[in-house]
């Protein structure tokens, strides 16, 4: 399985930058978004961005609080 990776910080267009990565990702490969922990409002917008693309997002946070992940896997249909 490909991992792809991206850290998020909010200087950072995200919409056009994960589009971009989005149109590379395979069906079955995971793409993994760090963000610091109190980007959680903009982490849900990018779960939401992320469904809407067709993926589905599991969310978790980090062991000191202070990054949160978002493990987003494209559907296979």
């Amino acid at each position: 399985m490909i991992e792809r990776y991206i850290n998020y910080d909010e200087g950072t267009g995200v919409d056009a930058e994960l589009q971009n990565i989005l149109n590379d990702v395979n069906k079955g490969e995971e793409l993994i978004i760090t963000l610091e922990g109190e980007s959680i409002n903009r982490a849900n917008y990018i779960a939401d961005f992320l469904e809407s693309n067709g993926f589905q997002v599991l969310p978790k946070g980090g062991h000191d609080r202070n990054q949160y992940h978002l493990m987003a896997r494209k559907k296979q249909h």
